[in-house]
């Protein structure tokens, strides 16, 4: 079993930046990558802090961008009119994955 509690405090790239998570520099790299769309990849080791930027990324999007997100376990929660919450199934000793997909 694994239980994870995600920190409350860390919503904005804003707040990363204030907690020395996030150089400001590249925080105003990521704002106008979400402005204007740009695909970002967010990849690192277990516990390193990805899900919380994902959300400070999904926070700085513009409301009218359609966010997506594809989780084996659901952990981002995004807060936007136009988004779209899937869920990996793991494959079966055979067969294929699985993405069940459910929102606007």
């Amino acid at each position: 079993m694994n239980i994870r509690k995600f920190l409350t405090r860390f919503r904005t790239l804003d707040d990363l930046v204030t907690a020395w998570s996030v150089a400001p520099e590249a925080a105003a790299i990521l704002r106008t990558a979400m402005r204007e769309g740009t695909s970002v990849v967010v990849s690192g080791a277990t516990h390193a802090g990805k899900t919380t930027l994902l959300g400070a990324l999904i926070a700085a999007a513009p409301a009218h961008h359609r966010i997506v997100t594809v989780e084996e376990t659901f952990e981002l929660n995004a807060q936007a009119p136009t988004s779209s919450r899937c869920r990996v199934a793991s494959p079966a000793s055979k067969g294929p994955a699985r993405c069940r997909c459910a929102g606007s």
